[in-house]
């Protein structure tokens, strides 16, 4: 069944509330690596324990944190305090504990892992520009994580990890095309990156290709079937291709995989618009 135009009105909406409540935002606009917005190291008691982290698994409790801090100080041996301090940091980003990531990043500098701490800060700044609400900062952040990124890419061009990271830089640029190279890039190299396929679904959906949306966010399902994004998605997808009877079943898997509330309230508008 198709959609009156108010029902199509009512879906456009409801995507705009849906990239803000199922991802993690896209373009804002991007601008230098400057050390003096992020110093020092945050303490324990500082936690914000964001809602999707990027490094998934089990959050750390703070004898974890103090246990691998102490190693990352302590360690005499040089490629162990290196290991050391990438987990650490790793630890921090999981937590959204950017400024102690950051201090990890500036001591590793320090004691001479230039390339670790890059990596580090790469991390960082993406995560920054991601949450940044300002459009200034954000563009900031963008810029301070290409130049990371570039680095990191110049001696690794397979690294698909910060390159998933570079398009969605390229994306608050405003790059767009370069993007979507990119992302055609990743997804050449290792079909099953859902991270890129995922951002090309998106890419679709806002250029109007729901058929070339449908496949990407199918692609997405086949190798990680509990993605409620990627349901929520493929079930926009097909209500707007006229493929009610096809969004369905998504629909109700998505249900089965969420109990936040606004999200089921999208996935329920959805099925009112088949």
């Amino acid at each position: 069944m198709s959609l009156s135009p108010n029902s199509r009105i009512l879906v456009i909406v409801l995507v705009s509330v849906v990239l803000v409540v199922l991802i993690y935002s896209l373009p804002k606009v991007v601008v230098s690596d400057d050390d003096t917005d992020l110093e020092g190291e945050a303490t324990t008691e500082e936690v914000h324990i964001h809602g999707e982290m990027e490094s998934g698994g089990d959050i750390p409790d703070k004898e974890q944190l103090k246990e691998l801090k102490q190693k990352f100080t302590e360690e005499n041996n040089s490629m162990e305090k290196m290991s050391w301090g990438v987990a650490l940091a790793e630890l921090y980003i999981r937590m959204d504990q950017l400024d102690s990531a950051y201090w990890v990043a500036r001591k590793l500098k320090s004691e001479g892992y230039v390339d670790e701490s890059g990596f580090v800060k790469s991390r960082v700044f993406y995560r920054k520009m991601v949450q940044s609400t300002d459009q200034a900062e954000a563009a900031k952040f963008a810029d301070s994580a290409e130049s990371t990124l570039m680095v990191i890419l110049e001696k690794d061009e397979n690294d698909l990890g910060s390159k998933n990271m570079m398009a969605e830089v390229y994306l608050n640029k405003g790059e767009v095309m370069k993007s979507v190279m990119m992302l055609k890039e990743i997804v050449e190299a290792d079909p099953d990156n859902s991270e890129a396929q995922f951002q090309l679904g998106i890419l679709s959906v806002q250029s109007g290709q729901l058929d070339k949306a449908v496949e990407r966010f199918s692609k997405v399902i086949s190798t990680d079937s509990t993605n409620v994004k990627a349901y929520y998605w493929l079930g926009y997808s097909l209500v707007n291709s006229d493929r009610g009877d096809e969004a369905l079943p998504v629909i109700e898997k998505a249900r089965t995989l969420t109990d936040d509330p606004e999200v089921i309230a999208a996935l329920e508008s959805l099925v009112e618009n088949i």
